[in-house]
């Protein structure tokens, strides 16, 4: 998941995010549009390294492009429980989505 959100990073701010600097709020201050459809079938879920989900952090985010993430499905296990790892319910600014 890092190469997608690092190009979203980079477009809006000018310059690379470290990998070992991707916090939750940097998350929250992405605005940009991302494109995972760079990752495609290498993408298996949107888990995020501490178990929970990546659209969770999102929440300023205003578009999404998953075209080609053909590995992904719509349950995941986070924390010991199945849980939709598709819940948009914290991106209240999300415009636009392709998939």
């Amino acid at each position: 998941m890092y190469n997608p959100i690092n190009n979203a990073w980079t477009a809006q701010f000018g310059s690379a995010i470290g990998k070992n600097s991707l916090y939750k709020i940097d998350l929250m201050a992405l605005t940009h549009e991302i494109d995972f459809s760079t990752s495609g079938a290498d993408l298996p879920n949107f888990v995020t390294y501490n178990n929970d989900y990546l659209f969770k952090y999102l929440i300023n985010c205003e578009g999404l492009i998953l075209d080609g993430c053909t590995s992904l499905t719509t349950e995941t296990t986070i924390s010991g429980n199945s849980v939709n790892q598709f819940d948009f319910s914290n991106m209240d600014k999300l415009k636009k989505f392709h998939a």
